[in-house]
């Protein structure tokens, strides 16, 4: 499934337990890439900004950022 965040498009796998990025997963990296803060991140989903912070560096570190 394909998901579009502004300019930034992704591709997601909608079956539980496979590989790849998850929805929220996919919208953060997309909302990272065009400039927002992990606080612009976390703020409309009610979220602590750490957790978004801990998935880009995770993402990053495996290679798939």
């Amino acid at each position: 499934m394909q998901i579009t965040q502004g300019n930034w498009q992704a591709q997601i796998n909608t079956e539980r337990g496979s590989l790849g990025l998850t929805r929220t997963e996919a919208v953060d990296m997309m909302l990272l890439a065009a400039g927002h803060t992990y606080k612009e991140i976390a703020r409309p989903r009610a979220a602590h900004p750490k957790p978004c912070a801990a998935v880009s560096k995770g993402l990053s570190q495996a290679g798939r950022l």
